[in-house]
């Protein structure tokens, strides 16, 4: 791109920062020549170098539920902000931060919408989950408010970022135009393992000293919340192998620490993958629905491009992906089966042969179409 094509986007998120996804599109674009401004709620670790400047507006309850009047006030902190960086395009990252922007976006500026959840179906999950009946209340009440507010900022975004192709078909059945949609899966670096092994960092003493073999899993929810994963019947099949440990990073749960498993606190992320490339199987065992059917796990890709054999729920997408290269059980899968399959685990397709695949699915060729895409967009603009 020429310098005269050079945006100012400013990327907007509920998620703590840093967030992995948001920064390496935010270093691709920066790489292309835009200058990159961020707004987030809150930090949890140092943040990224990536961006120009970055704005930290501390988002309630209320605005997270997507209450309307509760937006709007934290639409005013926006526009405070936009008009001071006066920004060619707002990329806004799930429904929250975009609910907030669509109130105060000027018609000049373009929109982006990045939907890393496909939020309606994400609810439906939460209302399913949710036990207390007041709690579940008022998770319906956000879920009516999620599909009544994804529908205006779907049909106002210039840009809507999806992470499989299923949802354009999806978006397009409600009416968008598939043109103005891209997918941007979450796959991960072709360069990852390297950089892994160049690292240097320092890796949980339990993955040098414990001799057994490894399951890998990591969960930002407690294991028995059972909101996403259910991985009971592989902790169990862990417990019945003398040779076989499964290794969790999360919190501790009581009740799958009485199975046997294994909890680490969760460490920066350079730490955390240099310990799970220590392990011997990986684990991605999910609650199916459509939503996770056509899902795009970066932790998955991760895995795979660390060499790990991979054990994971048959998501048609992942299917479609892998055919007979991954190991499909999930948590329907019986303790028993579990247990044959890790007595019997020289028998699947190695971990190495598996990193043939990041040649296809990696990062690199997504942000390509990310470039790419914002080339297009800007075009309009000028």
């Amino acid at each position: 791109m020429g310098s005269n094509d050079m945006a100012r986007v400013l990327m907007v998120t509920h998620s703590p920062a840093p967030d992995y996804r948001i920064d390496k599109e935010a270093e691709a674009l920066k790489a292309a020549g835009h200058e990159i401004f961020l707004i987030y709620p809150k930090l949890r670790r140092e943040m990224s170098t990536i961006y120009k400047d970055s704005f930290c507006i501390p988002l309630n309850l209320r605005q997270r539920a997507l209450e309307p009047i509760a937006s709007r006030i934290a639409a005013k902190k926006f526009k405070k902000i936009i008009n001071s960086i006066k920004p060619d395009v707002i990329h806004a990252h799930d429904i929250t931060a975009a609910n907030i922007v669509r109130f105060v976006i000027p018609n000049s500026i373009k929109f982006v919408y990045d939907d890393h959840e496909i939020w309606e179906y994400l609810r439906k999950r939460q209302v399913v989950a949710t036990k207390n009946i007041m709690k579940k209340l008022i998770v319906r009440v956000i879920q009516f408010l999620t599909k009544k507010i994804n529908k205006k900022i779907t049909h106002k975004a210039d840009m809507i970022i999806v992470i499989n192709d299923h949802w354009i078909d999806y978006y397009q059945k409600k009416g968008i135009n598939s043109g103005k949609i891209i997918t941007i899966e979450n796959f991960t670096s072709k360069s990852l393992s390297k950089y892994v092994l160049e690292s240097k960092v320092t890796i949980d003493d339990f993955f040098i000293k414990d001799r057994r073999k490894k399951i890998i899993h990591s969960s930002k929810l407690k294991l028995s919340a059972k909101v996403v994963r259910d991985v009971s019947n592989f902790a169990k099949a862990a417990q019945e192998l003398d040779d076989w440990v499964m290794v969790v990073f999360s919190s501790i749960d009581e009740e799958f620490e009485k199975l046997g498993v294994k909890f680490i606190d969760p460490k920066p992320r350079m730490e955390y993958l240099a310990s799970v490339s220590k392990c011997d199987v990986a684990l991605n065992a999910l609650l199916l629905d459509e939503r996770f059917h056509y899902s795009s796990s970066n932790r998955l890709y991760e895995f795979i491009a660390l060499g790990l054999r991979v054990i994971a729920s048959p998501a048609q997408t992942y299917v479609e992906k892998f055919g007979d290269d991954l190991i499909w059980a999930g948590t329907e899968t019986p303790k028993e089966e579990i247990k044959e399959i890790l007595r019997n685990i020289d028998n699947y397709t190695t971990g190495k042969d598996l990193q043939k695949f990041i040649e296809k699915y990696n990062w690199e060729n997504e942000m390509a179409k990310l470039v790419k895409k914002y080339e297009e967009l800007l075009k309009i603009r000028y």
